[in-house]
């Protein structure tokens, strides 16, 4: 068996590659609550997405002002896990925040509202993030 001499020389595409996975992972279990804690209707898929994408552009367009960042990635990219926690913890508190029920219907002022804050954290690092990959990427 040969070894390769270039041990880091598949490092960026590694790291690259892990953020990617977790971001969908991440994202594929937070939707999973999001469904259960805002009833799972079209409209609260709608929003899901629309939030979700929103906190992604305003994540990528603040990483564009930040490029010098770009070489601590592999730090930076350490803020998926508390990200993930807290967007968790924001979605499971959603209901108790707007005062509904399980039984009850989530009003729509407040569905709306509380869709935009719970899907901050992971929505808003995963445009951080993949904007500074790119730099990084370059580099």
């Amino acid at each position: 068996m040969r070894r390769s001499g270039g041990g880091g020389r598949h490092a960026p595409f590694l790291l690259a590659a892990s953020l990617g996975f977790f971001s969908i992972a991440a994202q594929t279990l937070l939707f999973r609550d999001f469904l259960s804690a805002f009833e799972g209707t079209e409209l609260a898929i709608g929003l899901f997405f629309a939030s979700w994408f929103l906190w992604i552009a305003v994540g990528a367009a603040l990483a564009r002002r930040c490029g010098a960042l770009a070489g601590a990635l592999p730090m930076l990219s350490l803020l998926y896990l508390p990200g993930y926690v807290l967007e968790h913890h924001f979605i499971l508190a959603a209901r108790g925040w707007a005062g509904v029920a399980a039984y009850e219907a989530f009003p729509y002022a407040s569905m709306f509202a509380l869709s935009l804050i719970a899907t901050v954290p992971v929505s808003f690092i995963t445009g951080f993030l993949f904007a500074l990959a790119c730099r990084w990427w370059e580099q």
